[in-house]
């Protein structure tokens, strides 16, 4: 179990439903009214949990998984429409992003995500801090998603810190008991109140 006087030096936020919120309706429903579909045609070749986790794994690229979509949905665009449309999923948590660019100013910040290419993308325009995130652990990069400890020893290792040393953040209890099991200091995302007070606990005291 991990030492709670050891100090942070890292503090690692999921994407999903932490910095962003998803609301996967809302390209959804775009290419639907694009390609003459049903919504849920589009989500079941879009955004359903199979085929996200061949591209979110690096099992297959952005790129082929959006070649298909475009092929079976029929749908009038091109691959970089279709990315800048599948990209109006992510609705950013304002108060969040301020919340991790505090905690940037005291501690060594990083993603930890399963997400695609285009996602990580993304985050590289839309937030100021992105450049500060080290070592970026992206499932599509790592070839591991969460809550798989592969996914997690890359952050260990490529961190050069103590799993101890690590603050982590995460929306899905699965991820945190993965990190957990590691020795990583890992807490369950609910909200950005929940989030001041548990980086608090860990000695990271950040306004909300």
């Amino acid at each position: 179990m991990s030492d709670p006087h050891i100090p942070i030096k890292l503090a690692a936020f999921d994407l999903g439903n932490v910095i962003v919120d998803v609301q996967e309706q809302i390209p959804a429903r775009k290419l639907a009214a694009l390609s003459g579909k049903s919504e849920q045609q589009v989500f079941d070749v879009l955004f359903s949990p199979d085929k996200k986790a061949l591209f979110e794994s690096g099992q297959m690229s952005w790129e082929e998984h959006a070649a298909n979509a475009i092929r079976e949905l029929e749908l009038p665009i091109s691959e970089p429409k279709l990315r800048t449309i599948y990209h109006e999923s992510l609705i950013p948590d304002e108060t969040v992003i301020a919340m991790v660019a505090a905690v940037a100013e005291k501690v060594g910040i990083t993603i930890a995500s399963n997400t695609s290419q285009p996602h990580w993308e993304w985050v590289q325009q839309s937030l100021s801090f992105a450049s500060r995130f080290d070592p970026p652990i992206l499932s599509h990069l790592v070839g591991a998603m969460k809550p798989d400890p592969a996914f997690y020893m890359p952050l260990i290792e490529r961190s050069g810190y103590e799993p101890s040393e690590i603050f982590f953040t995460d929306d899905r209890p699965e991820n945190i008991a993965g990190a957990t099991a590691l020795g990583i200091r890992a807490f369950h995302f609910t909200s950005a109140s929940q989030l001041q007070a548990d980086l608090k606990s860990c000695g990271i005291e950040v306004p909300l």
